[in-house]
């Protein structure tokens, strides 16, 4: 916190129709350029004492340079506002991406894909899945060892199952060579042969021929063995055909093709077969050069006129502008009131000399007499000069003016 403005005339010495002395005004002049010093002075912070904060639009376009700040002595925070990126880049596998210029939009890319690629990095497609080659792992696999696993299941043939049921068991041994399976119904059959039966022994078929019943109501469609001598191989038929059985004759001519039949109808189309699975999503290509600068926007309106500011550090220089000085009116009439402004040309900063040689002794400045002037514009800070007429003249006495241009 630096040291704003005090008044130092804490007696009110500096007021109307008061004696003003040069050591009130001295101190008055010290209060205001200590608070106005550039390193220790008040520092518009908005406390008390200190001055109002000053906003930016009470800055001028380009009143703030680089030159009048300090190195380092901007910190970033909450109630900063802009870009502040000058430079910067970032790189690796699939990565890139850089800005170098104040302002600059810095843009990060990468070539992530769900695709088997090399030397890019792997995403999950809209589903969820990705592609990959080799992996290599040298740990474990949700708490399991993939290498010692995989050595196991390289031990295992393509196909093996542990929960076979009977019937699978039976149809893989009936698939195998020479091993085919006794069944209940071949059991069943055995059951029904005789014991030491042989159909190859004439006796025993001959035997079993002459054994069946006899029988006079024969049919056409009754069943007789006959032996096919030119297959050498015995047979049965109806007692009709092998009664009417002779040689077979010879093929007839063949008959004329038959018309051609109609077309038929158009079948129905088939069904829309389902969509494909979605491929994956490409690389992003890369950035296009920059467009050229757009034409130059209109100028705004002016903006509305920033608040005056701090007053100056007075000027040390006699009848200078800004500088402060005690002085009587050469004018005639009513006076002066405080912050009137008045021309220099009517204002004296020492008495007329008296008709012996040196200053009259009085306090008072005669308006018809001589006297030096000052030059420019004066404002009469006080107290306000009043006149009185006194021997055909009007007297004024002192009051401080500030030089104003």
């Amino acid at each position: 916190m630096g040291t704003g403005y005090t008044r130092n005339d804490t007696a009110n010495n500096i007021a109307d129709g008061n004696v003003i002395n040069a050591a009130d005004l001295d101190g008055e002049f010290d209060a205001l350029q200590s608070a106005f010093n550039a390193s220790t002075g008040h520092s518009h912070d908005g406390t008390t004492g200190e001055g109002p904060q000053i906003t930016s639009a009470g800055l001028a376009a380009g009143a703030v340079t680089s030159a009048a700040i300090a190195n380092d002595s901007v910190a970033l925070g909450t109630k900063t506002t802009g870009n502040y990126v000058a430079a910067g880049a970032v790189s690796g596998v699939g990565l890139s991406g850089s800005a170098s210029a104040e302002g600059a939009t810095f843009t990060v890319t990468s070539n992530a894909t769900s695709a088997n690629t090399a030397s890019t990095i792997v995403a999950r497609d809209a589903s969820g899945n990705f592609s990959a080659g080799s992996i290599t792992v040298s740990g474990t696999v949700d708490g399991r060892d993939v290498s010692a696993d995989g050595s196991k299941l390289d031990g295992i043939e393509a196909g093996a199952t542990a929960d076979q049921t009977a019937a699978e068991i039976r149809a893989l041994v009936e698939s195998a060579t020479d091993s085919n399976v006794f069944t209940d119904a071949d059991h069943t059959k055995l059951n029904g042969i005789e014991a030491s039966a042989d159909v190859t022994d004439s006796t025993n078929v001959a035997s079993a021929l002459t054994g069946l019943s006899t029988t006079t109501s024969f049919v056409g469609s009754d069943i007789i063995p006959i032996y096919d001598a030119s297959a050498g191989a015995w047979r049965k038929g109806t007692i009709t055909n092998g009664a009417l059985a002779g040689p077979t004759g010879p093929t007839g001519p063949a008959g004329s093709n038959g018309a051609t039949g109609p077309t038929g109808p158009t079948g129905s189309p088939g069904g829309t077969g389902p969509t494909g699975p979605t491929g994956p999503t490409g690389p992003a290509g890369s950035n296009g050069a920059a467009g050229p600068p757009g034409p130059t926007g209109p100028t705004g309106p002016t903006g509305p006129t920033g608040p005056t500011g701090p007053a100056g550090t007075p000027s040390s220089t006699f009848n200078a502008v800004g500088s402060y000085a005690a002085l009587y009116t050469h004018a005639t009439g009513s006076g002066i009131s405080v912050g009137s402004t008045v021309s220099g040309g009517t204002l004296r900063y020492n008495k007329v000399a008296s008709s012996s040689g040196g200053w009259q002794g009085t306090g008072n400045q005669t308006s018809n007499n001589g006297g030096s002037s000052v030059s420019g514009t004066w404002r009469n800070m006080g107290p306000n000069q009043h006149a009185r007429f006194d021997n055909e003249n009007f007297f004024y006495g002192p009051a401080l003016y500030v030089r104003v241009s």
